[in-house]
């Protein structure tokens, strides 16, 4: 199975993870009903400001949490690709994936620093790519899994936004900007 397809394919499946397990709504009815800005927390008995209830902190703590899984399974294909490039190509594309790994390796301290600042455990998963022949294989997967990204960086930032969470809403236009960047460096070398 490709890279891309287990990334697909994980978030289809059931997390077991006692930390994922905080960050998840009860039942899967209640995951696709959007949260409620009322400002009053029944469930804890007291009054927050709107965006800061428990539910709001576990909605975009989940969010981001599947965007580490992402960024993970990410980082681990680009630096696999950095080391198995071969061709008269090698130095260019040997270096293009040095930089897009080193990226996603820095980036995801930043959000599961974000996930903590919702007051949530972090649970990762690392993802384990499958070998691709050549520097085209190489590109087409990355440029699945960064379009992924930005898709899932998309809805976070609505998600954080939402919840006016500010410092976390810059984190994560700052990482939609890089990775439409390498997007669009991934799309001019499959020209």
């Amino acid at each position: 199975m490709a890279a891309i397809d287990r990334l697909k394919n994980k978030r289809a499946e059931p997390q077991v993870s006692i930390a994922l397990m905080r960050m998840k709504p009860a039942d899967a009815s209640a995951k696709n009903a959007p949260a409620e800005d009322t400002g009053e927390d029944k469930a804890e008995g007291g009054v927050h400001p709107p965006g800061t209830e428990p539910a709001a902190k576990e909605s975009l703590a989940g969010e981001l949490q599947s965007l580490l899984n992402d960024v993970s399974a990410y980082y681990i294909t680009a630096h696999q690709f950095h080391w198995n490039i071969v061709g008269p190509d090698f130095a260019e594309f040997h270096k293009f994936f040095k930089k897009i790994y080193t990226d996603a390796w820095e980036s995801l301290d930043g959000i599961a620093e974000s996930i903590r600042k919702l007051d949530q455990m972090v649970d990762i998963e690392f993802g384990q790519p499958d070998e691709c022949e050549g520097v085209d294989e190489m590109l087409k997967c990355l440029s699945e899994m960064n379009m992924d990204l930005i898709s899932t960086l998309k809805d976070t930032i609505d998600c954080a936004d939402k919840y006016r969470e500010q410092g976390i809403l810059n984190f994560l236009a700052d990482r939609l900007d890089t990775h439409q960047k390498f997007q669009w460096q991934i799309t001019s070398f499959q020209k």
